[in-house]
């Protein structure tokens, strides 16, 4: 009597691999005479996504092999077959709303009988691919930190990981001040995203803490992960896609985490490595701090500039200026870098900045011409050919490249957002500002004299050259080094273009006085009393202390080696309030 056979199968090789044949044998077990029509096995594959009632599926392959009419008598019977898996075929996956499902179907005909029909799992796996290591570092956002938002920096030693393999790399968590954060987690998320709308689901497999309590500003934390062996490859179907990512996360007290995430691809684990045995470790771009001080020394030393990559700051001499760069941070402004130029005071009374409604009504504005770069800034100074001589043509466009420009009779203060402070941003800003120090330095060079005294020249040059001081032209002053043995100056006081108050003598007191001196103390000498009424005699105010000595006379002057006599006298009162000995007279 005819009956329907036990069914099993066999696989050659164990699993399926895209782009190889596989063997697969169907053994019948018939425990009695039966006539058959035939044996079909049949490889179906199928995606399918299914989110609440709504969902979709495609077949992905279905190949058939068959065998003919045949008898099977007592005890086991053997069909082998073979199919060619296609080598676009994804792995078996089964995700929280997708899955992609492989499966044999064995159907035995049997006349006049029911048929048997048996349907086993098919696993199959993933294409081999290839694990070279592909380095990547990646940031928050290119404009840098900015508001109250943690800024992140991943660098991973590979975005190619093998399954059971290793994945390094190294994160920094910046801008943290507004954050009280509990520690720092990476979490391994597979996404299964629709191919038919902007559907993704997205499922959080692994998660492992790198660093405990709030992390240190900036600082470089490395981390090193078994990847587990039960995860699955990315792959791509007609119906959904599964992707990997890498979330790094700032688990924070009382607010929402923040977060950055890094793309990863997963390949099949190498069958050249034995079980366990993972990679050499490989290098890791430095990040936060460390990845700073790699920028900030090698733009250095490409302008040649002096380097302090602990406070990110580097300095340089341009001409008579002196050049600082550093880093700011502005709250919710963000980062800025800052270039800083100081030089002696010019004494010409300018300012000039970006233009902004406030200062369109401003006094002794200067015209700046009509290119671009004038268009963006306004300036004044006392006299215009003073100002003018500073800012020219190559000053005002270095200066129109950065978001503040601000330039006084002392120094220069450029800024720009700092971004995230990449080897060629930082060299952009530094070669912008050193352009712009050297067009400064040039104009702070040639500063003449004010109009109404540049007669009077001559005379102030031989007098400088005998105090061995220097001539500083923008508002006639004399910078000494010594008369005699004590620092003095001689400075012209303006009060307009044409308007002088008078000329300052001054010799300055090293150490400086706890007060004015009080000439009717009795702790102050007779000698000192006396000097002290021969200044006032030739002088229209005199100010004794504490930082200086200092008489006022009429101005302009139009040969300073006039007020020789003062000098003498705020010398030798200067030394008489120290207590020493009177020198012979000055040569």
């Amino acid at each position: 009597m005819r009956g329907r056979p036990s069914v099993k199968t066999y696989l050659r090789p164990a699993v399926a691999m895209p782009g190889q044949p596989l063997q697969v044998e169907v053994v019948l077990a018939s425990r009695s005479e039966t006539p058959i029509d035939y044996v079909e096995t049949t490889l179906r594959g199928t995606a399918r996504m299914q989110v609440g009632r709504y969902g979709s599926w495609m077949p992905l392959v279905e190949q058939r092999a068959r065998h003919g009419r045949r008898v099977l008598g007592k005890g086991e019977h053997r069909f082998a077959s073979r199919f060619d898996v296609p080598v676009e075929l994804p792995p078996t996956y089964r995700g929280a709303v997708a899955w992609v499902e492989y499966t044999l179907d064995v159907h035995v005909s049997i006349p006049w009988w029911p048929d048997r029909r048996q349907s086993f799992a098919l696993p199959v796996g993933a294409s081999p691919r290839d694990p070279a290591p592909t380095p990547q570092v990646l940031v928050s956002s290119l404009e840098g930190p900015r508001g109250s938002a943690p800024f992140f920096e991943i660098a991973l030693e590979s975005s190619t990981v093998e399954i059971a393999g290793v994945l390094a790399g190294a994160v920094s968590v910046s801008n943290t001040r507004d954050a009280t954060i509990r520690g720092v987690d990476v979490v391994l998320v597979a996404r299964e995203s629709s191919m038919k709308s902007s559907f993704v689901h997205e499922v959080p497999r692994w998660r492992w803490r790198i660093h405990d309590g709030h992390p240190e500003e900036g600082r470089s934390l490395p981390f090193r992960i078994a990847v587990p062996r039960d995860l699955q490859v990315g792959f791509a179907t007609p119906v959904f896609g599964v992707s990997w990512v890498l979330d790094v996360v700032a688990d924070i007290v009382w607010g929402f985490d923040a977060r950055m995430r890094a793309p990863l691809t997963l390949v099949p684990a190498s069958e050249q490595r034995p079980r366990g045995q993972g990679a050499g470790a490989r290098w890791v771009a430095p990040v936060g701090r460390e990845r700073r001080a790699v920028t900030w020394s090698r733009v250095a030393e490409t302008h040649g500039m002096v380097n302090d990559a602990a406070e990110e700051r580097m300095s340089a001499s341009v001409g008579s200026a002196s050049l600082v760069v550093w880093t700011q941070q502005r709250g919710a402004s963000g980062l800025y870098w800052v270039a800083t130029l100081k030089w002696e005071p010019l004494g010409i009374e300018l300012h000039a900045e970006r233009r902004s409604w406030t200062n369109l009504l401003s006094s002794n504005r200067i015209d700046l011409g009509k290119s671009r770069g004038a268009a963006k800034l306004t300036a004044r100074a006392r006299e215009e050919a003073q100002g003018r001589a500073v800012l020219a043509d190559g000053a005002i466009e270095a200066m129109a490249v950065f978001d503040e420009a601000v330039v006084t009779d002392d120094g220069a203060v450029l800024a720009s957002r700092a971004r995230a402070e990449t080897l060629a941003q930082l060299d952009a800003f530094v070669t912008s500002a050193v352009v712009a120090a050297q067009a400064l330095a040039l104009g702070v060079a040639r500063v003449p004299p004010p109009r109404t005294m540049a007669a009077f020249v001559p005379a102030w040059r031989t007098f400088a050259s005998r105090l061995g001081g220097q001539l500083h032209y923008g508002s006639m002053r004399i910078a000494s080094t010594s008369f005699g043995p004590e620092a003095v100056e001689v400075e012209t006081l303006w009060k307009g273009p044409d308007s002088v108050e008078g000329t300052a003598v001054r010799v300055r007191l090293s150490p400086p006085l706890e007060a004015e001196m009080d000439l009717e103390s009795p702790s102050t000498s007779a000698e000192a009393r006396q000097l002290a009424k021969t200044i006032a005699q030739s002088s229209r105010s005199v100010r004794l202390g504490p930082s200086a000595l200092e008489a006022l006379v009429d101005g302009p002057l139009e040969d300073p080696a006039t007020v020789e006599p003062v000098l003498q006298n705020l010398s030798a009162l200067a030394r008489s309030i120290r207590g020493v000995p009177q020198p012979g007279p000055f040569r």
